[in-house]
């Protein structure tokens, strides 16, 4: 399900914490928890602004307990075209270890460059998805 940009996001906070349009296109992002970023941000503890993305993404992650394939392919979209690099690998590796990832996701992860990403979504496939003997 793809959802409609919120209009009201102030564009000056998107851009300072390094969110795209697609973070608030596919909700991952909301005023609310922008809301709560901005004040988190105010407090001047924590100046790594990909802290922030990952809260947001996280948030999403536990405000939704089950997703669509639709939406595990934005999300891996997210964490493939992040500026920090270490984050969005840790996103793709918290999409692929959700028990509701699906396999077809698996098995791109599986194929991916990044020989930690593709040997633990291999491990997934094995796991989740590897018949069971009959007896």
């Amino acid at each position: 399900m793809l959802l409609m940009p919120e209009p009201d996001l102030d564009t000056e906070s998107l851009a300072h914490f390094g969110f795209t349009d697609a973070w608030v296109e596919q909700g991952v992002l909301t005023r609310p928890v922008l809301d709560a970023l901005c004040a988190r941000w105010a407090d001047g503890t924590d100046v790594n602004l990909e802290h922030y993305r990952w809260s947001a993404f996280k948030q999403f992650l536990h405000a939704n307990r089950t997703l669509t394939s639709t939406q595990f392919d934005c999300l891996w979209a997210l964490g493939r075209s992040d500026s920090d690099q270490a984050m969005g690998r840790a996103m793709l590796f918290e999409v692929i270890l959700r028990r509701d990832c699906p396999r077809a996701l698996l098995q791109r992860a599986a194929l991916s460059q990044d020989t930690a990403l593709a040997r633990k979504s291999q491990q997934v496939l094995v796991t989740r998805f590897a018949p069971t003997p009959e007896r």
